[in-house]
């Protein structure tokens, strides 16, 4: 899995945030489709893995806040102010669930990987800075 640690500091957001969140599902790949599965086949799992990835989720946002200020004052590393960043995070995090919400149970997981490529492609245009 591609780490946060490991991303240029000059990289803009979108391209960072496209390439942790592909490899943080990429590291799964062995155990989310018989996650969803059981979530599929239990309504009390399913509620209970609701806080599946929350870590990870909390180490992105924590992550993302610390790209957006520079020692300064001014915009991070990356060149984003904290409500672009956090828009961007925002979108990338949506555009990860919605490809896991419309995978359809017959796809394999690369159908899965394409979906959230596809997914990520099309909203990171429309969060570039203005």
């Amino acid at each position: 899995m591609t780490s946060m640690r490991d991303r240029p500091a000059d990289e803009p957001l979108w391209d960072s945030l496209t390439v942790i969140l592909t490899g943080f599902c990429e590291s799964l790949r062995d155990g989310m489709p018989l996650l969803r599965r059981l979530k599929a086949q239990s309504p009390a799992f399913a509620q209970s893995a609701q806080n599946f990835g929350e870590q990870f989720f909390s180490d992105l946002r924590s992550w993302v806040a610390s790209r957006t200020t520079g020692p300064d004052g001014s915009a991070g590393a990356a060149g984003s102010d904290e409500l672009t960043a956090t828009l961007q995070l925002n979108i990338a995090v949506a555009a990860t669930l919605t490809a896991y919400e419309t995978w359809p149970a017959d796809e394999s997981f690369d159908g899965f990987v394409r979906r959230l490529e596809r997914c990520l492609r099309q909203t990171g245009p429309g969060t570039a800075e203005s």
